[in-house]
């Protein structure tokens, strides 16, 4: 009898701990969805908007990566951080942004051509620096187009500018948004530009082009091409007398301590071109490049806030150190009448046209 007993109880055992590792091969094995922990190459199971923390639908993991040359203190690096915090926000964290600030990967002479071989999904950059595209780019920085950067932002990113954009498209380019670079100041090493006689045989650092240069023999100035990273000693060095460039990010470098003086003649409004590879936005499901349209709007008006309190506390710094000269509006004037008539004969008729019909519209 006791023999039966262990028999039973023996077999009793083995048919328990069947069910149980049967149980436990169906807890763990099978297709799994969870996805890869890597970037764009990174695949999971497939997904629908339904799955918890993947409102999107993505079928990975997207990684975007995006470079600038710009400081990580700049107004364009601070609204884009905001901007990866919105894309990871709104997709779960299925979409995150790898920001390579400062040229640390590309810079000015290698970001395009880095963008257009794929090897970046994401830039921004001047549009005055296209010219190797599009000579007409150049022209972006003609005095006296606008009146605000606001003014220059809606033009940019309206229908009135898109045909500008064809050249940079034909690449394989696809411009999503647009940002404000700065409004650019005259800074000084000597005198202060208190009137258009005081370029008078100063060396003047702005960017190259037969209009640049016809712009300051006007005034009786020579053009000199200067890296930004050269500017301080440059200018410490009298290779060059007046800089333009926008007042934040002279004081960026320290440019204050080699500076006498600064003049506001409000002279251009600089566009900073938010680009993507065209093969790699496509690649992007419909959901994902609505939140990514939306995400650099939301960045737009931020970096537009971020330069508006930069160049505040800038202008105080300046201050506190040179002189800070605001041109009146006869002075402004008088420099905008001898600068049009050149403007006019550089600047391609299509460029004035769509810009006076997005003002009438």
């Amino acid at each position: 009898m006791k023999k039966i007993n262990r028999v039973l109880a023996f077999a009793l055992s083995l048919t328990m701990l069947i069910v149980l590792a049967a149980g436990c091969s169906s807890q763990s094995g099978g297709n799994s969805s969870a996805p890869s922990p890597a970037g764009n190459s990174a695949t999971g199971g497939t997904s629908s908007a339904d799955d918890s923390g993947n409102p999107l639908g993505l079928a990975q993991k997207i990684v975007i990566s995006y470079s600038h040359v710009q400081s990580t203190t700049s107004p364009t690096h601070r609204a884009m951080e905001d901007f990866g915090k919105y894309l990871e926000e709104q997709s779960g964290g299925w979409v995150t942004l790898e920001i390579f600030p400062a040229g640390q990967l590309y810079n000015d002479a290698t970001e395009i051509d880095a963008i257009v071989g794929g090897n970046i999904d994401m830039v921004s950059t001047y549009m005055s620096k296209l010219t190797s595209i599009d000579t007409a780019t150049q022209y972006c920085l003609a005095p006296y187009l606008f009146e605000s950067a606001d003014e220059m932002e809606a033009f940019y990113t309206s229908e009135y500018a898109e045909p500008l954009y064809a050249n940079i498209n034909a690449l394989g380019l696809n411009v999503v948004n647009v940002m404000f670079g700065g409004e650019q100041y005259f800074m000084s090493n000597g005198d202060s530009v208190q009137t258009i006689d005081g370029f008078q045989g100063k060396k003047v650092r702005e960017g190259g082009g037969a209009m640049t240069q016809a712009l300051y023999n006007a005034l009786g100035a020579s053009i000199t091409t200067v890296p930004f990273n050269e500017l301080y000693t440059a200018m410490q060095t009298n290779l060059v007398n007046i800089a333009v460039t926008s007042i934040d990010s002279a004081v960026s470098i320290q440019l204050q301590e080699v500076l006498k003086s600064v003049s506001s003649y409000k002279i251009q409004y600089a566009p900073y071109l938010i680009m993507f590879n065209q093969a790699t936005w496509d690649s992007y499901p419909e959901a994902l490049r609505t939140v990514i349209t939306d995400g650099l709007e939301m960045a737009r008006v931020k970096q537009l806030a971020y330069t508006e309190e930069g160049c505040a506390a800038a202008i105080e710094t300046v201050k506190a150190v040179c002189d800070f000269y605001e041109a009146s509006d006869a002075e402004i004037e008088e420099l905008r009448d001898l600068w049009q008539p050149i403007v006019e004969e550089y600047v391609d008729s299509s460029w004035i046209d769509a810009i006076n019909a997005f003002k009438a519209g």
